[in-house]
């Protein structure tokens, strides 16, 4: 997701451009997805421990990409009627659906990690937002070779692959349960014990 997905923020001044908008314009997509990402936070908060947590988690990464094909589809469109208002929508919308699959993703972790590997394994998670500017070059060489809007639409289309391809075919993911975070937590006599050592 960080790669092909969120990196688009790195193009948002050709977007600023192509939907032939102006520095306000900036501030209002960047805001819609910093406004879009908080909403994501506040829904998601609600259903950590919630039953189909794994499903959840993977329909976020879902229409999170989605709301990216929309938004490369709005730019495309460039400066016609209602193209950077949709732009906005979908732009809160990526950074809606995105947080809600970065933080249950995390969660999700916790519940399947084991403890003696849980650093190890949040570390490597950690790492794959460094690869946010990567994936900005990326999408830089194919805005530069072909089009912004198609650099957008390509990376979330990959992003819809490996989506779909999951959610077929790992079912263990799919099933995995949020009510378990709280169960596979520490007891209040084992913080207890910890405590007195």
């Amino acid at each position: 997701w960080m790669f092909f997905g969120f990196s688009f923020n790195q193009l948002m001044p050709a977007f600023v451009e192509s939907l032939g908008t102006d520095e306000i314009g900036f501030g209002a997509l960047m805001s819609a997805v910093g406004l879009g990402s908080a909403v994501g936070t506040v829904l998601v908060s609600s259903i950590q421990q919630y039953r189909h947590l794994g499903f959840t988690m993977l329909a976020g990464l879902l229409f999170g990409a989605v709301a990216l094909v929309g938004f490369g589809i709005a730019v495309f469109y460039g400066t016609t009627r209602f193209a950077f208002e949709a732009a906005v929508v979908f732009a809160f919308l990526v950074g809606v659906f995105g947080s809600v699959y970065l933080i249950t993703s995390m969660t999700v972790l916790q519940i399947q990690v084991p403890d003696v590997l849980r650093g190890r394994v949040m570390g490597i998670h950690i790492i794959s937002f460094y690869l946010m500017p990567l994936g900005g070059l990326f999408m830089g060489v194919i805005a530069s070779v072909y089009d912004d809007s198609l650099a957008v639409i390509a990376g979330a289309f990959v992003v819809l692959g490996i989506t779909v391809i999951a959610m077929i075919s790992q079912r263990d993911i799919r099933r995995i349960d949020g009510r378990n975070l709280s169960e596979s937590g520490p007891n209040s006599d084992e913080l207890t014990e910890s405590a007195k050592a």
